[in-house]
């Protein structure tokens, strides 16, 4: 059985992710996304100290921080053991989706294609992350799979701010994740002539303030109809 996401995790239609490899950039991200009022926020697991800073996540925040680029049953083990809430995955594996059922954890399993979302709803997915988006096509390719997926599907992997209204139009599209609201000084965006303001400080030295109201930008971007 695969178990759903914590309840209201994904309520405000939006699941921020903190993928920075020092523990202490992640955790006043984490702390700036419940500050600015997010329901729970993901730490990828893609450097050398993630697994440190998701255990200083977890203990810094109340709201629940959960585990993502989970490709692994060991990733599976190691994550919960740091105290992941729940679980984000780019894709599935047998061996993934065992470990993960077995251990009972809530999970947010990821598809690319159509035959993928239809698999993991088979399996009991009520919600599927569909990665990457933009080099499967954006806006276009999250139609398409929509079209065909009786499940709620969570687009990440190159969204931005201007994709969201877009990809939330889309009736089955739930939330979106990324990880633009905490962008660092070098994004394309640096590029606008106030690069160099605190509203586009890199994350490493933007106060909890500023990362705070770049978390409630991006909520307020899921609010809008």
């Amino acid at each position: 059985m695969i178990v759903p996401l914590p309840d209201g995790a994904l309520a405000a239609r939006l699941l921020p992710l903190v993928d920075h490899p020092d523990p202490e950039v992640v955790v006043a991200c984490v702390r700036a996304a419940e500050l600015a009022g997010a329901p729970c926020a993901e730490v990828g697991l893609r450097h050398p100290a993630s697994l440190e800073a998701l255990r200083a996540a977890v203990s810094a925040a109340s709201i629940p921080v959960g585990a993502g680029t989970v490709t692994t049953p060991a990733d599976v083990d190691a994550a919960l053991d740091a105290g992941a809430r729940f679980l984000v995955s780019p894709g599935v594996t047998p061996s993934l989706t065992a470990a993960v059922t077995s251990a009972g954890a809530p999970w947010l399993p990821g598809a690319a294609t159509p035959s993928e979302v239809m698999a993991l709803a088979d399996a009991g997915a009520a919600t599927v992350k569909l990665f990457p988006v933009g080099p499967l096509g954006g806006i276009a390719a999250v139609r398409s799979v929509a079209a065909v997926a009786d499940v709620g599907l969570v687009p990440t992997g190159g969204v931005g701010p201007r994709d969201v209204a877009d990809l939330l139009a889309v009736d089955a599209v739930v939330a979106v994740g990324g990880t633009w609201m905490f962008a660092d000084a070098t994004s394309p965006d640096a590029t606008s002539p106030d690069a160099t303001s605190p509203d586009t400080a890199s994350p490493d030295t933007a106060s909890p303030d500023v990362l705070a109201a770049r978390v409630r930008e991006a909520l307020a971007l899921a609010r809008r109809p």
